[in-house]
């Protein structure tokens, strides 16, 4: 058993973000909610073909160069000390400019996730969150099964609403690897619309962009991620909802390729009504599947299940 799937048991299949996003805990409450998702159908023939290209690239490129250095330091002693810099920050350049391209074809794909996060009101207008989730990622071009947990917090401000509309904006911060204690600042923008019609049902239709900052080697990175989701609650309190979802995460910030996810979920929302010792309690079970951003390959199917609360 993973670690994945042990946090998965502890946390009691925590869902997705249904109630996560633009809104924001009312004041005095905390909403809990995370989710449990794994692959359960990946595209063979797609990783196939990036590992053959991986380890193209690694052969008829990188391979050469080893060999070159391997000769140079052979030789360092034979050269002047200014022959042998220059030579050396040639190969240099062309080692991490193959690097560079072998990793372009990933490798590595995600295939667990176990998410939890936890959201108060402060006030009518502020709410403070945190979240933490562990992730287990599959290189299949080194058949190593790889562990990784992130951690996040921030604030949330709303910032206009009328009957319809609420657009909220927060900011806070990312750290990717507790071990280098390295934290990513964050921004976001929520805009969300929601209407009832005759029959009481609530449409709901939201859009979530979140900017990140990095410094990586001195050259700046802007980790960013977009979503936008369109749902109906019914008056029985079940909600369909259809997310589009992509990231745009540079190939040296994380060991993922720019991807794209089309999720459908399908949710029963109870009501203080249903269950007196909570606010609202909900259960979901979402069907998604992940696309590659250069040229929409897709590379797998997965199924997420998952329970929250508003306390």
């Amino acid at each position: 058993m993973t670690l994945a799937k042990l946090i998965l048991i502890i946390l009691i299949l925590f869902p997705g973000k249904i109630l996560a996003g633009t809104w924001l805990a009312e004041k005095g409450r905390y909403n809990l909610y995370g989710s449990y998702s794994s692959l359960t159908n990946l595209n063979k023939g797609h990783i196939k073909r990036n590992i053959e290209n991986y380890y193209k690239i690694h052969r008829l490129k990188l391979l050469p160069v080893y060999r070159k250095k391997y000769e140079l330091e052979k030789q360092k002693n034979k050269l002047p000390s200014y022959v042998y810099l220059q030579r050396k920050a040639i190969l240099d350049r062309a080692e991490e400019a193959a690097k560079a391209e072998r990793e372009r074809f990933n490798t590595e794909f995600l295939t667990e996730t176990a998410y939890f996060e936890l959201e108060y009101g402060a006030t009518e207008n502020t709410a403070i969150g945190a979240s933490a989730s562990y992730n287990t990622n599959y290189d299949f071009a080194k058949a190593v099964e790889k562990n990784s947990r992130d951690f996040s917090f921030y604030l949330k401000r709303k910032i206009w609403q009328n009957q319809k509309w609420l657009f909220t904006i927060q900011g806070g911060g990312r750290v990717d690897d507790p071990k280098k204690d390295i934290i990513i600042p964050q921004i976001g923008f929520n805009l969300a619309r929601q209407t009832i019609n005759k029959k009481g049902w609530k449409y709901i239709t939201e859009a979530n962009l979140l900017f990140g900052y990095k410094n990586f080697k001195g050259e700046i990175k802007v980790p960013t991620s977009a979503k936008f989701s369109q749902g109906v609650e019914f008056t029985n309190g079940v909600l369909i909802q259809l997310s589009d979802f992509v990231s745009f995460y540079p190939a040296d910030y994380l060991s993922r390729e720019y991807f794209a996810r089309d999720q459908l979920t399908v949710a029963k929302i109870f009501t203080r009504g249903n269950l007196h010792i909570l606010n609202d309690f909900s259960i979901s079970v979402s069907f998604y599947s992940d696309y590659t951003l250069k040229k929409r390959k897709k590379v797998g199917d997965g199924i997420q299940f998952g329970i929250g609360v508003k306390l």
